[in-house]
């Protein structure tokens, strides 16, 4: 799906453009599937993203411009040199470059009433096989509803009763750059690239809440509340990546190297729910953080072999880790001295792991009208958690 045909990619969010991919869908809570499934993978100009993947990858779309998109290809039948973990299908999004010889730039930026922002800039210096570039992009999307939710909640013998009504909030925003350098000779193209940002997902709502309770029968609470929920998750990130092709002979022959490393030095979540009675005096309150920093590595060899004509054959490895460590902590709000405390018991310090190596080769040949592709694939995946 092409972004710059689409005039609307000038304004919207990647997440909005989403919404118009064939085979892709978005639900009203900002779902994504591909062919009604949720096995799927996000890829970045043809590399797994971590940045997209798992519950925030919605929250990431809707913070970055489509304007910085060129277009959105869907895999629907991933061949062996995916990740089996994405057999539902791949997602690649392509981003824009400039190719101009000389110096060369373009610029985007758009607002709207509710106060969202997005802007991006990309300048580009192309001298013979050398180019470098610079990309900037800052973004700030609003989001306003109203909300309204009725439930009904059996605990034993305890029937709750609750009405939520009120008006809901969101606010995404990442301001990133990016700088790189590109080679190109005859046989040979190295590319060098660094990035580094800010992204924050918020949202929260301020709502009405009645709440009615009963015990076997009896009433034990009835009233109403003002409910106040917050959620933030700020990420400080920098990331450096590497690419090498070699172009063996005439025939295509072609040995390739992919690599990157991201490191988020800071990353806080943090949530807040809040309770208050019809006099304004706070009658519950939870307050939990989660400090965290992590890092991941992607790294791809590849080599292609086009041992005739309408033949190719293709042998690779590839690794992908993830690290992170933290710790959870969490304070309730306490009726009798009238402050938040610290529940020590409740702390979690974490450290998670997990790499993934993978061997695969594939072939690809055509026999008169006859279209083949053959490929096999191993994986070891090793897993590590630790909790004190």
């Amino acid at each position: 799906y092409s972004m710059e045909d689409d005039p609307e990619s000038k304004t919207n969010n990647a997440l909005d453009m989403f919404r118009k991919v064939p085979m892709v869908t978005v639900d009203g809570e900002d779902k994504i599937q591909l062919k009604g499934s949720s096995n799927y993978k996000i890829y970045m100009n043809g590399k797994p993203s971590n940045l997209l993947s798992g519950d925030n990858a919605s929250d990431v779309l809707k913070s970055m411009p489509a304007s910085t998109i060129k277009n959105i290809e869907v895999i629907t039948d991933p061949g062996a040199k995916y990740d089996a973990e994405g057999v539902g299908g791949i997602i690649n999004i392509v981003t824009r470059k400039l190719d101009q010889s000389g110096f060369s730039a373009s610029l985007n930026a758009s607002g709207s009433t509710i106060g969202s922002w997005n802007g991006d800039a990309l300048m580009n210096l192309r001298k013979g096989p050398s180019r470098w570039y610079l990309g900037l992009t800052g973004t700030q999307q609003k989001g306003r509803s109203d909300f309204r939710q009725d439930r009904k909640a059996i605990v034993d013998d305890y029937v709750t009763k609750s009405l939520s009504d009120g008006e809901r909030f969101s606010c995404n925003s990442s301001y990133i750059a990016r700088l790189g350098y590109e080679l190109n000779l005859d046989s040979h193209r190295i590319l060098f690239e660094a990035q580094t940002g800010v992204t924050e997902v918020a949202r929260g709502g301020d709502l009405k809440y009645d709440e009615y309770r009963t015990l076997a029968g009896a009433t034990i609470n009835d009233a109403l509340y003002d409910s106040k929920d917050r959620y933030s998750n700020e990420k400080r990130l920098a990331q450096l990546s590497a690419d090498y092709d070699w172009k063996i002979n005439e025939r295509g022959d072609n040995l390739s190297f992919r690599s990157r490393f991201r490191y988020d030095w800071y990353a806080l979540e943090y949530t807040e729910s809040n309770m208050f009675d019809e006099a304004g005096a706070r009658y519950e309150g939870t307050r939990g953080y989660e400090d965290e920093a992590h890092w991941d590595i992607d790294a791809a060899l590849a080599y292609d072999l086009h041992y005739r004509p309408s033949g190719k054959a293709e042998f690779g490895y590839q690794l992908t880790s993830y690290s992170e460590f933290g710790d959870y902590s969490i304070k309730y709000w306490n009726r009798e001295v009238k402050d938040f405390q610290w529940q020590d018991h409740l702390a979690a310090p974490f450290w998670y792991r997990r790499q993934l190596h993978s061997l695969y080769a594939m072939a690809t040949d055509k026999f008169g009208p006859l279209s083949v592709e053959a490929g096999l694939r191993g994986e070891m995946t090793d897993d590590r958690m630790h909790f004190e």
